[in-house]
Parts: structure tokens; C-alpha cells; sequence
């Protein structure tokens, strides 16, 4: 029987503690190698390669050794052993940037941020004349520190590569390496066009699929894009190279151009409005894998979880209300009935920050339609919930939520749990609440229910069909 995956040479499991295959490529495959509580990545070439591919590994090498920069992979060793010709690099903890897309960029500063690291990178590389001719996001490595949870990117795999000068002639004339969505227009007519400029175009074709996506460069993917970085992007995959930035500098300069309010809200701030302070661009991505941890959390490992998650949202400050709710509601419930099963008063805590930051967010902070999301959330937490405190909570927020942002979702939300309620002392809870926000003519409704009489369901549908006239946005 074949082997799932490729075994590791006798020279590796003699050289490191523990070896674990990552992936192959054209050249060769790529190892996870565990030295003294230290991960590195290793590439060893295919023993049977060509002699061109032999060629390649080893400029590949060569051209590591010249390159010293925080935003480009660093080579640790490399040597030959037992035949097999190899390389040792940094470790790239998060992957690669392809997977940072669905979930790190809630506005342009995230984006001009990790960008601006990516062109950082290329632009040391260009300096020594080095054509990288292979840029897609598989090959900008991600590497987040334990210590701060900073996320830095480093381009990586020089198998491609040119040096200009030295490099010997590996290509002929109409073979085309690279990726081809990537690709820039004459290098697809022929490879040994490669210039600054098509790396830019595949820069370019990067950057339009980390906001679209897609890589094709269509008017709708271009008209996805912010109107922010659509320039950019546009001028950057240009069909002419003349058209396009002449250097990744111009790239640069084009990037840290707008300022912090266009680059969070899209406009420039009003006469008189006040500003806002600036936060870690880095942390939403953080908050999001730490939610997707929780997916498999189990009831020994629940309360780490969540307390690395309160550290985290710690860190948004005060001003950003909105991702702290969003952040909290997208816990997945299954840990949510864990946390309540080993620990309520965690889900209590944790429930009364959401009310804190829902409550404070108006309506113009979102980056997100939220609150119908949140409404969903507080109903189902409500459902299972083991305290008291936390059931009046939910209710409370349920009620405010409705109350401010209106809409036909959460009137529809709050129709069905009145609806599924049973519990006297939750019923009048929530009259209470109801009062409290001016709400008297669902509040009446409540009176009696369920022991004295019934419902009146046609009255409450009828009220709840009905939007607010008026909305408070605090």
C-alpha cells in the first residue's frame, strides 16, 4: 500500500527531534522540523529532479543567502546530505496569506497594513536585482508572535526567480513559468520579459483577490474593490507595464496616501466630527481564530479558551463597541452551553460585556449589520442558560436591541421567544423590561400570560408588523 504522504529522509529523523510532512511542489517537498522546541520548515529536492529544477534549487538557495529583511523568509541552513540537496527556513505558523482573506479584513487599514508589508518585502528584493516572478498569496507566509500576537508577512519560494546578470538561462523561449492567474500579459507571451513591472502585476492580482476574492480582472471584481484601493489595484494590473507603478516604491506611495478615516469608514471626516482613535489592525484577525478554536473546545479546555478571547477583545479598547459584540455573538453555541455547563458564571461575565458593547454602538459604527445577528444570539443563549442573571440579561438586551435598531428580523426574533416562553417569572421579566423601554403596548400583552390567560397572538403579531416611528441611537 502506498503511503498517505511522502516519508521523511533517514537524514532528517536523525538530524531533528520530530518531523512532519507540510507539502510538495515542483522542486521538491517541505517538512516541519522540531529542533530544541524550535519549528522550522525544511525544503529537500526530489532526488530524481532534472538538471535544470537542480539548477533552480540551488539559485534558490543562493538567492536566500543575500536577502535579510523582516518581510522576507530568512534562510536558517542548508547543505547536502545522503544525495539530497536541502534548505532550512523560518516556520510559518499561520500559513500562508491566501488564508487570511475570509476572515482579517473588516476595512482598508487592515488591508493597507498587510499590504504595505508584502511591497516592503518585494522592494528589498527588487534592490539586489531579484525578478521573484512567482508572487500569489501561497507564497507570502504568515507568522504571528506569541508574545504580542503581532502578524508579520514574508514572501517566500525563489524557485523562479531571476537575478539580474547572473542568472544562467533555465527558460526556453515559450515556456511559461509561474502561476498563471497571476501572470502578467507579456510574460504569458514571453517568460524572459520579466521586469519589476510584472511583479507588480502579480502584486496587483494579489491584492485585487485578498478584497474581491477573484483573481480575473473584470469590471465587477475592480468595482468590488473600495474605492479607496481601486486605483491602485487598477494601475497596478494595467495591460501596458508602462501604465502600471514603475516600482514598488510608487506602490508605497500610493498605499499611505489616504488617511485613517478613509481608510476605516471610506470618507473623510466632517467639519467638526470628532476623530477617532487608531487600534490594532492585526486584532480582528486574532479574535477570529480564537472564535474558531472554540469550535472544538471541550469541557477541559473551555475556560483557557475563553479567557485568551476576553485578553483579546482587552485589547480593541474602548472605542470599538461594534467588533466586541459581533466577536462575542459569533462564539459558536455548542461552547457556549459547555462554558454554561462548567462554569455560568463565565457565560454571565462573558454575556455582560456583550450588553455593555451592543448597547453602545450606534447604528453608524457598523462595519456589519449586526444586530440582527444578535438578536439570534441572545435567544438562543437565553434558551440554555443555567442562571437567572443571565436569562434577565438576554432578555434586557433582546428588548434595548429591538428598541434601537428596529428591524424586521429581530421584531420577528422577539415575536417567536415570547411566543415559546412559559415561565411566569421570565414573562414578567420581560414586561418589566419593556416598560422600561416605552414599550407598554407589548408589555400589556404580557399581563396574565401564562397562567391568568392566553397570549393574544394576533395582537402581538399585529404590534410587531409594525416598525417604530422613532429610534434612539446612542
Amino acid at each position: 500500500m502506498t503511503a498517505p504522504f511522502p516519508l521523511p529522509p533517514s537524514f532528517l529523523i536523525t538530524k531533528y527531534e520530530s518531523v512532519d510532512f507540510i507539502g510538495s511542489g515542483a522542486y521538491g517537498r517541505v517538512f516541519r522540523c522540531l529542533s530544541h522546541g524550535r519549528n522550522t520548515a525544511v525544503k529537500v529536492l526530489n532526488p530524481a529532479s532534472e538538471e535544470v529544477t537542480h539548477i533552480r534549487f540551488l539559485q534558490e538557495i543562493e538567492i536566500l543567502k543575500k536577502l535579510d529583511h523582516q518581510h522576507v523568509v530568512k534562510l536558517l541552513n542548508a547543505g547536502e546530505d545522503d544525495g539530497n540537496h536541502w534548505y532550512e527556513s523560518e516556520y510559518a505558523n499561520e500559513g500562508h496569506f491566501g488564508k487570511m482573506f475570509g476572515y482579517l479584513f473588516y476595512n482598508d487599514l487592515h488591508r493597507v497594513k498587510y499590504f504595505s508589508q508584502i511591497c516592503l518585502g518585494l522592494s528589498v528584493i527588487h534592490d539586489l536585482g531579484i525578478i521573484h516572478r512567482d508572487l500569489k498569496p501561497s507564497n507570502v507566509l504568515v507568522f504571528q508572535s506569541e508574545s504580542d500576537q503581532e502578524v508579520t508577512l514574508k514572501i517566500a519560494d525563489f524557485g523562479l526567480s531571476l537575478i539580474a546578470g547572473v542568472s544562467p538561462r533555465l527558460t526556453a523561449t515559450g515556456d511559461v513559468v509561474g502561476t498563471a492567474d497571476y501572470l502578467a500579459p507579456e510574460v504569458k507571451q514571453n517568460p524572459r520579459r520579466a521586469t519589476v513591472k510584472t511583479d507588480i502585476y502579480s502584486l496587483g492580482i494579489t491584492f485585487l483577490e485578498a478584497c474581491t476574492g477573484h483573481t480575473s480582472i473584470s469590471e465587477n471584481n475592480l468595482k468590488s474593490v473600495s474605492p479607496v484601493l481601486a486605483p491602485i489595484i487598477r494601475r497596478m494590473v494595467s495591460f501596458s507595464p508602462d501604465e502600471r507603478h514603475q516600482s514598488v516604491a510608487e506602490v508605497l506611495e500610493d498605499l499611505n496616501k489616504p488617511s485613517l478615516s478613509m481608510l476605516i469608514l471610506g470618507r473623510e471626516l466632517e467639519p467638526n466630527e470628532p476623530g477617532f482613535p487608531s487600534f490594532s489592525s492585526n486584532i480582528a484577525g486574532v479574535l477570529q481564530r480564537q472564535v474558531e478554536v472554540l469550535h472544538s473546545s471541550t469541557p477541559e479546555t473551555i475556560e483557557d479558551s475563553t479567557t485568551r478571547l476576553e485578553q483579546s477583545m482587552d485589547r480593541l479598547g474602548s472605542h470599538v463597541y461594534d467588533n466586541k459584540a459581533q466577536t462575542i455573538s459569533s462564539i459558536p453555541i455548542h461552547a457556549l452551553k459547555i462554558l454554561d455547563e462548567v462554569k455560568p458564571v463565565r457565560l454571565l461575565n462573558l454575556m455582560q460585556t456583550f450588553a455593555v458593547a451592543a448597547d453602545k454602538t450606534r447604528v453608524t459604527d457598523f462595519f456589519f449589520n449586526g444586530s440582527d445577528t444578535w438578536a439570534w444570539f441572545l435567544v438562543q443563549v437565553y434558551g440554555f442558560a443555567s442562571y437567572a442573571q443571565t436569562k434577565d440579561l438576554c432578555l434586557e438586551s433582546l428588548v434595548r436591541i429591538m428598541t434601537r435598531f428596529d428591524t424586521e428580523v429581530i421584531r420577528y426574533r422577539v415575536y417567536h421567544l415570547i411566543k415559546s416562553m412559559d415561565d411566569p417569572t421570565d414573562i414578567q421579566h420581560l414586561s418589566e423590561f419593556l416598560r422600561y423601554q416605552k414599550r407598554e403596548d407589548i408589555a400589556d400583552l404580557l399581563n396574565g400570560v401564562p397562567h391568568e390567560r392566553e397570549l393574544d397572538d394576533e395582537a402581538l403579531r399585529n404590534i410587531l408588523a409594525k416598525s417604530q416611528t422613532s429610534h434612539t441611537s446612542q
